[in-house]
């Protein structure tokens, strides 16, 4: 998919990587003025905003390198 649309995917990749920052962001948060049970749950979820921030960026990088290629 990157090798066909490598502009798509940058800005998807970008677009994903904005939006898991905001949750990282606000699991960050969570996690500091939650206790007990809703602490384990944000940082749970803090957890899975940092995956998908990382694999937003892997395809980010993947298309931005892509489009090097093609210049």
């Amino acid at each position: 998919m990157i090798t066909k649309h490598p502009g798509a995917a940058l800005a998807v990749g970008g677009s994903v990587l904005i939006a898991s920052a905001l949750g990282i962001f606000y699991s960050v948060l969570a996690v500091g003025v939650s206790d007990g049970p809703g602490r384990v749950t944000a940082q749970l979820m803090l957890g899975g905003c940092i995956i998908v921030a990382l694999l937003a960026s892997m395809m980010a990088w993947r298309a931005a390198s892509a489009l090097m290629m093609r210049l």
